[in-house]
């Protein structure tokens, strides 16, 4: 069995899943990731990408499961949620059905990284250039169905197109980077990148507070899977700027929420209101994030007592709830 394929890559320590199945069809001249999983009788992905599990195709590659089995991003257990490197992500919070990738990081490195698949990773912050979604020949989304992993379906070469990103988008997408591989000591090790203050958030709730922050700023009527990529970084520019003090501070944190127009605001109250809102009822009731909720309002709380107009804070009946 495991002589069909003559070449069988071992896995770099941050390569997709997916990405690792497109490098094993390419070296094998076979046409997509997909029709090499087939070949494998491995169905899941045609079926379901998340369900793709690189140790089910071990033995074809002379690999032992465990050495492919990380990359998955299969849960053990049905009933459990999505896994991203060892870590308990939701679905929405994948994006496999829409290929992203970094051409020059692809020519560097010879693979596609699974930072990419984030569904909320919108730039490369090695490069500080937006990400490519789409053929700049034929002007189709990218697909696991294309031949090679510079090579688009219509079999033009995938080239850069993007935008510049901003700096503080850059340090948002490290340190949300760092999170993502926390618990893979040889992904981080290959990052050499400074540890940041989110080393001890999960990568869920991190990827929950920031979207949380950039819901406020997504335009009325705009669905988020309306949201074009160059949307995307746009709207992520907010809490990019507000997660450059956070969780240390929180000066961009209440900055933010007290500067945002809101129609007929003219008093803290509406401060209020969006916290509540956006924050308490949105993001910390999930049992799954209570506690680190709970430590970041805690922060929060705690900072706001220093403020010179921590009076008018301290009188809000939330503030003084948490605080009984």
């Amino acid at each position: 069995m495991n002589e069909i394929f003559l070449e069988r890559p071992n896995p770099f320590p941050r390569e997709s899943a997916l990405g690792w199945a497109l490098r094993a069809a390419e070296l094998n001249a076979i046409p997509d990731a997909l029709k090499l999983a087939t070949l494998c009788k491995n169905f899941h992905a045609t079926t379901s990408l998340v369900k793709f599990n690189p140790s089910e195709l071990a033995s074809w590659f002379d690999q032992a499961p465990s050495k492919l089995g990380f990359m998955s991003y299969s849960p053990l257990k049905k009933t459990s949620p999505p896994m991203f490197r060892k870590q308990p992500v939701t679905p929405k919070m994948l994006n496999l059905r829409t290929p992203r990738i970094c051409p020059s990081c692809v020519q560097e490195n010879g693979y596609i990284h699974a930072f990419w698949d984030l569904d909320l990773v919108s730039i490369c912050p090695t490069h500080r250039i937006s990400l490519v979604t789409r053929c700049s020949a034929c002007n189709k989304h990218l697909s696991w169905r294309r031949p090679g992993l510079l090579i688009c379906r219509c079999g033009a070469k995938i080239k850069h197109n993007g935008v510049q990103a901003s700096k503080s988008l850059v340090t948002l997408h490290q340190q949300l980077e760092v999170t993502a591989y926390s618990k893979q000591t040889k992904a981080l090790r290959q990052l050499h990148i400074e540890s940041t203050a989110f080393k001890d958030i999960s990568l869920r709730f991190l990827i929950k507070f920031i979207e949380t922050t950039a819901r406020i700023n997504i335009p009325k009527g705009r669905s988020r899977m309306a949201l074009s990529l160059e949307d995307k970084m746009q709207i992520l520019e907010k809490p990019a700027k507000l997660l450059s003090d956070w969780p240390t501070n929180f000066y961009n944190f209440l900055a933010l929420l007290n500067r945002e127009p809101y129609p007929g605001s003219k008093s803290i109250g509406f401060f209020e209101k969006r916290f509540l809102y956006y924050y308490i009822e949105q993001l910390f009731v999930a049992p799954e994030d209570f506690m680190e909720g709970n430590e970041v309002l805690s922060r929060l709380f705690d900072q706001i007592l220093t403020y010179p107009n921590r009076a008018t804070y301290s009188e809000l009946p939330f503030f003084s709830i948490w605080h009984l």
